[in-house]
């Protein structure tokens, strides 16, 4: 169970270094702050269910993809 809290912040960062972005250009692009992203990453905060629907649109993902569900 204590992967599937972490996953989330791992497939953030892993998504984020995919496309070659600082955690600050990243922010940008999925209207938050730096220090909300470093946060995710390291799993010291979870995003409410419409953060993550948002982001997956910003960032052309499944949902699936981003919270590390995927086949």
């Amino acid at each position: 169970m204590q992967e599937q809290s972490t996953s989330f912040g791992m497939r953030l960062r892993q998504i984020r270094k995919s496309m070659g972005m600082t955690q600050r250009e990243f922010a940008e692009i999925l209207g938050t702050s730096k220090q909300v992203i470093s946060r995710y990453e390291i799993g010291k905060r979870i995003p409410k269910v419409t953060i993550v629907k948002e982001f997956s649109l910003r960032l052309g993902v499944s949902i699936a993809d981003i919270i590390g569900e995927s086949e």
